[in-house]
């Protein structure tokens, strides 16, 4: 899971794999991992498919 911000420059790498076959849930505190407010894109790989969201952090 990585993240990039609204120009497309890599900010930040969460975790490398995360085991999903439990239904686990990451919970992401922008201010934890010292990122300012702003827009963001989240980006999560799973078998090969990327999927991106976009997150506005105040």
């Amino acid at each position: 899971m990585e993240i990039f911000d609204n120009i497309g420059q890599h900010v930040k790498n969460i975790a490398n794999f995360i085991s999903i076959t439990s239904g686990y849930q990451q919970d992401i505190n922008f201010k934890e991992i010292g990122l300012k407010p702003g827009m963001y894109f989240i980006s999560i790989t799973i078998n090969g498919k990327v999927t991106n969201t976009r997150v506005d952090f105040d």
